[in-house]
């Protein structure tokens, strides 16, 4: 009876080797076929223009963890190429993603060629599509999706606003046609009017311009002198600030306030010319009266 037993535990311990064993050789066989496949997805996305430096990270992962439980399989030791398969289901993904990636941008690129003009403020799906392009540089795939349904919204909501403009546009240029045509001689005195008053103050309005000018010129010498005081005690007394920069902000300073020293002779030359001309017509007047 216990030599029959004995038989039955070599024998489970006997197939139980050969299944072992069996199991082990498939493992490794898909892991090789698994690796040599990785390889191929790496070369279509080189030749297909991706980059492909997270899939071949991967891989080299994918090729180390082979490589080490080929040697623990050689040892006799238990090895799991289960392991390797984890990356090439990752490079596959990766790889399947890509491709979906540039499939879907090609499409979003169409649909916002057809559904929008140049005459339309389009600066924000711009933004949207070269942020899709970025991601899909860097590899980042897992992430275009969300972006490319982000790009179809602002499609559809800047075609929306253009239509509403555009509506808009047309209903205010027929109301003021109409206000145009109703009230033509009113407008007509009205501008005339406004005209005439320009002519009347017009050396008064360039004094007041000439004189504002000059007074915000010299306001902005005051603060850049300012600034050039503060520049020097935080190199000279605090040391806040290093030679290079101190060299550079107080160069910059003095062409600001060479280009303001420029341009107040200028202004002033101006107001005088202004004021002689205001005189002169003053003078008629009077000799007129």
């Amino acid at each position: 009876m216990i030599n029959k037993v004995f038989v039955f535990l070599v024998f489970i311990l006997v197939v139980s080797s050969f299944v072992l064993a069996e199991e082990n050789t498939t493992a490794y066989d898909k892991s090789l076929i698994c690796l040599a496949d990785s390889m191929t997805t790496m070369k279509t996305l080189v030749e297909s223009g991706f980059n492909v430096q997270r899939v071949n990270d991967s891989l080299k992962q994918a090729d180390s963890m082979f490589n080490a439980q080929s040697a623990l399989k050689e040892s006799g030791r238990n090895s799991n190429f289960s392991l390797v398969f984890e990356y090439c289901d990752e490079i596959s993904q990766m790889g399947n993603n890509a491709f979906q990636a540039r499939d879907e941008l090609s499409v979003l690129k169409r649909f916002y060629e057809e559904s929008l003009s140049k005459d339309m403020n389009t600066s924000s799906i711009d933004e949207t599509l070269l942020e899709i392009e970025g991601e899909i540089q860097s590899e980042r795939y897992e992430k275009v999706g969300l972006l490319i349904e982000q790009g179809y919204g602002e499609i559809i909501n800047i075609k929306s606003e253009n239509t509403a403009l555009n509506l808009i546009y047309q209903s205010t240029t027929k109301t003021i046609k109409k206000v145009l045509l109703d009230n033509w001689k009113y407008i007509l005195v009205a501008s005339g009017a406004i005209l005439f008053l320009f002519i009347l103050f017009k050396n008064v309005l360039s004094q007041w311009w000439i004189k504002k000018k000059i007074s915000g010129l010299n306001s902005r010498k005051e603060t850049i002198k300012n600034l050039i005081m503060k520049t020097q005690r935080d190199y000279f007394e605090n040391g806040n600030v290093s030679e290079m920069t101190y060299t550079i902000r107080i160069k910059k300073f003095g062409e600001l306030i060479r280009d303001i020293d420029r341009q107040i002779p200028l202004l002033q030359e101006q107001l005088i010319k202004v004021m002689r001309k205001q005189n002169k017509s003053a003078s008629l007047d009077v000799k007129k009266k």
